[in-house]
Formats: structure tokens, C-alpha cells, sequence
């Protein structure tokens, strides 16, 4: 299905008017995190959502963490965990297909990064600084979700 038309039905679905700006962009607000769409091209949406600020403690671990969340997307949803250097902030990301797409399968996949963009977000504002060590050889923190 085009870019657009998702677009402008998940945007009735949640009760705003949405659609790409001049520069393919538009934006929607969930609980509050800022989900930002980028129309790539009429067959292609990425999806992105700030996750927050690099932690002062720790960086190394939560690199960690976040790259294995990357890997085979075990922790990500099939999003990436990427750094934005323009705003000095992780991000999630995700690249939609458009083309096999229906409505409801997009704003199921919307939902879907949504949330996954939540326990991003928590566990990176509230990153100590070392990792849960309750399973023996694993560096990942039990609050993170492998979807």
C-alpha cells in the first residue's frame, strides 16, 4: 500500500490529521515519546524514535546490551538501535515495505515499535552502569524485552 495512505490511516485511527510534510516527514506523540515517520519514497516508511542521552556511567555495558539487542534484531523488534550525532541521543529505527501492507498490519507494526521504543527508552534513562548478572553469561538487563 503507498506511504501515504498508511500514514493517513493511522493517524484516523489514533484521532490526528497526519501526513507527510513537503520533506516526507510527520510526526505523532505517544504517551511521550515522539515517533517520527520518514516517507523514504512512495513504497518505503522508517520509523524513528529518540531513545535518550548516552548515560554518563557505564557506556560501555549498555553498548553492549544494545548491540546484542541489534544482533539477528533479538531485542529490537526487528528495529535498529542506532546514535544520532546531530542530536547526541540513541535512536530506535525501523524501514517499513509498504507494498505488501495493509492498514491494520501497519498500525500493528506501528504498536509493536512503539512499544519496543518504551523499554528502550526506560532502561536507557535508567541505566546504572552494570549489567544484571541473574543469567549466568548474559549481559542483558532483565527488563528488556526480546520480541
Amino acid at each position: 500500500m503507498n506511504a501515504d495512505i498508511l500514514v493517513k490511516e493511522l493517524g484516523s485511527r489514533i484521532g490526528i490529521e497526519l501526513a507527510f510534510d513537503a520533506d516526507g516527514i510527520c510526526a505523532f506523540k505517544a504517551d511521550d515519546m515522539v515517533i517520527v515517520l520518514h516517507n523514504l519514497n512512495d513504497y518505503e516508511i522508517a520509523l524513528v524514535g529518540d531513545i535518550g542521552e548516552p548515560p554518563l556511567d557505564g557506556l560501555e555495558s549498555l553498548y553492549r546490551t544494545m548491540l546484542e539487542a541489534n544482533h539477528l534484531f533479538g531485542g529490537t523488534g526487528g528495529a535498529t538501535i542506532s546514535f544520532d550525532a546531530e542530536r547526541d541521543s540513541f535512536a530506535l529505527v525501523k524501514i517499513f515495505d509498504t507494498r505488501p501492507l495493509d492498514a491494520d498490519t501497519f498500525i500493528e507494526a506501528v504498536s509493536k515499535f512503539t512499544s519496543v521504543l518504551e523499554v528502550w527508552t526506560k532502561l536507557t534513562a535508567n541505566w546504572r552502569g552494570t549489567l544484571d548478572e541473574t543469567q549466568p553469561g548474559s549481559s542483558r538487563p532483565n527488563d528488556v524485552i526480546m520480541v
